[in-house]
């Protein structure tokens, strides 16, 4: 299950790894990743975020370890049931919606 709060961002980050595409069990193209964006502390933090489609595409053809993201992105909360024991987890995201650039290392 799925909880959206609404609340959108823009933002500019560094990818953590290189991107790795998968098909998911809906057919579409599915890309989890990790983001280093800055923060108020002048320190990056990582940001777990969530593409699909086209925008999962696009990250995955364009860019690699290191290099800068611009994305318009909005937090999401995944809900996990584990089949098993029924306990129920939860999963902070960014879902991303847009993807404004995707650029090599150098550019700053």
């Amino acid at each position: 299950m799925l909880n959206r709060s609404f609340q959108s961002i823009r933002w500019k980050g560094r990818l953590a790894d290189d991107p790795k595409l998968v098909m998911g069990q809906r057919g579409k193209f599915v890309l989890n990743f990790t983001l280093f964006v800055p923060t108020s502390q002048g320190k990056d933090a990582p940001a777990s975020c969530v593409a699909f489609d086209k925008e999962a595409k696009e990250i995955f053809e364009n860019g690699k370890k290191g290099g800068l993201v611009e994305v318009d992105a909005e937090f999401i909360q995944i809900t996990k049931t584990e089949k098993e024991t029924g306990k129920v987890s939860y999963e902070n995201k960014f879902l991303i919606l847009k993807v404004l650039g995707v650029f090599e290392k150098s550019i700053k």
